[in-house]
């Protein structure tokens, strides 16, 4: 270990190859590393490793080229190390291949979170936008933007109007400040227009101040200045929509008396024909969320799946090895007169033996890819069937068994019969089970010991399915938040705010049922879902209820 954290590891440190963590970590990191050599167990090594990657913000593709490089190092150290012990290498070899597919799984993984914040902050612009056509006095637009624009880092906004033709005087209509004051009033104050703002407006330091300039028409009517809290993504967007809003509050309240009805009524038409694109977009981006949210939890599961996987192939090479040397036995006894029929029968048991082994194997292995087809195909609304609820959660929670592992947590599924009916897409079911036990085990990351208890029950013309685990509970104040769109008391990259989401929208809009929670902060949280007698949604979209 002396020589790990001295020589060898000043070395690491001083190479070319990046390596930014700090101290702490790094001995961290390294004493598990000789813990694992002396223990020949690395899983407390790798589970160290993607913690690091996952407490680093969104990283650059430098960044993991830099994670890539020091594994590939430390892989050349310790080779040097462990030349004259084989039985090590073999450990490392295994335990270096794992950290290479934990970067390469982290790189993949912040990809796809940059992607998804890039689609909510377009989906809030798009949200933001649509509440505007309601406004039309000076004192819900004020109102509505100091709870809004923070979101986006507009810390205040203050808009004035010209009362001069030479642009000297303006009237300040209505503003809000980063210490939380607002004001609106269509008289005004009374300012110098070069000077931007009264004296009796502080708004404040370490800010930048972006001018806006509102035309109606061709003509410069006033200005609209944002204060703004470092470069943002969609600054553009922000200001055109606060520009279109303020134009057409301004055309209600002051300009209406001096054009014509008509053009305002264009204008009203177009701004509709917006409102509908928007709403448009809107639908269509909840839907691409549901599915990168579908995505990102097949992706968590990608790792088990494959070794999962890996175990019943390894079995069915084994039994189809051990038939073939026993077939070229029971060939070479062909004539020859030592060989008994108990013989002949002997080795006709282990044929069987070998095939009944490779069977198990086999439908072991279709199981997995039963799971996967039920997480990744989804029919149409319309195609919706009656289908065994029973199996389904079976199956998603077979899919789970290595994230469960890794996750040092149990789940127990206890349903009070084998053969209980759902209508629905059965996909849908998997992907709530699969989100629902993801929260799960997220939440019993500080407990020794996780369990997740799921029961399946019928309460006479429902269907009762609960998931309760024993982990950190949800604080009060947020249980009534938890299934809004983006909430989340996870760190960044590890939650992204869709999946109780998207749980919930599946539940109520897909099942036609309802989903509460109650939860104890220390002591767990229990989600009760209850799904609609089968039969009679069944019959009310005329499917036929198939077994």
């Amino acid at each position: 270990t002396n020589v790990f954290l001295t020589k060898d590891f000043t070395a690491l440190a001083e190479s070319d190859t990046p390596w930014e963590l700090p101290d702490a970590k790094r001995k961290e990191l390294w004493t598990s590393f000789c813990v694992g050599v002396n223990e020949k167990d690395f899983e407390p090594t790798l589970r160290l490793l993607d913690r690091y990657l996952r407490e680093e913000q969104a990283m650059t593709h430098e960044r993991f080229v830099a994670w890539h490089n020091a594994v590939i190092l430390w892989h050349r150290l310790a080779y040097r190390w462990f030349l004259s012990d084989p039985d090590t290498l073999t450990a490392l070899e295994d335990f270096f291949e794992k950290a290479h597919l934990t970067v390469a799984d982290a790189e993949k993984n912040s990809h796809a979170r940059i992607q998804l914040q890039f689609k909510q902050r377009e989906f809030m612009i798009i949200l933001f936008s649509s509440y505007f056509t309601p406004i039309s006095d000076l004192e819900h637009f004020v109102t509505y933007i100091a709870g809004q624009l923070p979101n986006f880092g507009v810390m205040g906004a203050y808009v004035a109007m010209f009362t001069e033709d030479d642009y000297s005087k303006a009237r300040l209509l209505m503003y809000f400040t980063p210490q939380g004051e607002t004001y609106s009033d269509p008289t005004g104050i009374t300012v110098d227009s070069p000077e931007l703002l009264p004296e009796q407006v502080n708004p404040g330091d370490h800010y930048n101040l972006i001018v806006e300039p509102l035309l109606n028409y061709d003509n410069i009517i006033g200005y609209l200045i944002l204060q703004v809290k470092g470069p943002l993504d969609f600054i553009e967007n922000i200001r055109q929509i606060l520009s279109n809003g303020l134009i057409s509050i301004i055309l209600v309240q002051e300009v209406m008396k001096d054009k014509q009805l008509k053009d305002l009524l264009i204008d009203l038409q177009e701004k509709q024909q917006e409102l509908q694109k928007a709403y448009t977009t809107l639908k269509e981006n909840q839907s691409t969320m549901l599915v990168i949210e579908k995505m990102a939890s097949l992706g968590r599961m990608t790792a088990g799946i494959a070794h999962e996987m890996n175990t019943p192939i390894a079995t069915i090479r084994t039994a189809l090895t051990e038939l073939s040397q026993l077939i070229d036995e029971y060939d070479a006894s062909i004539g020859d007169g030592e060989v008994t029929p108990a013989d002949h029968r002997e080795i006709a048991a282990e044929m069987r033996k070998s095939l009944v082994l490779a069977d198990k194997a086999s439908e072991k292995a279709a199981g997995f890819v039963r799971g996967i087809k039920a997480q990744t195909r989804d029919l149409d609304p319309k195609d919706r069937i009656t289908f065994n609820a029973v199996t389904i959660i079976r199956e998603a929670l077979q899919l789970l068994e290595h994230r469960l592992k890794y996750g040092r947590t149990e789940a127990v599924f206890e349903p009070d019969r084998d053969d209980i009916k759902l209508f629905g897409v059965p996909g849908r079911l998997a992907q709530i089970i699969t989100n629902l036990v993801n929260n799960a085990i997220d939440a019993c990351a500080d407990v020794s010991r996780g369990m997740v208890h799921l029961t399946l029950t019928l309460d006479g013309n429902e269907t009762i399915l609960t998931v309760s685990d024993n982990g950190a509970g949800i604080a009060p104040e947020h249980l009534t938040r938890i299934f809004d769109p983006m909430f989340t008391t996870k760190p960044f990259s590890v939650g992204t705010g869709l999946g109780l989401t998207l749980v919930h929208d599946i539940i109520t809009a897909d099942f036609g049922g309802k989903i509460d929670v109650a939860s104890s902060p220390g002591k767990g949280t229990t989600f009760t879902i209850r799904f609609p007698d089968s039969e009679a949604q069944g019959a009310v979209n005329g499917q036929e209820i198939q077994s």
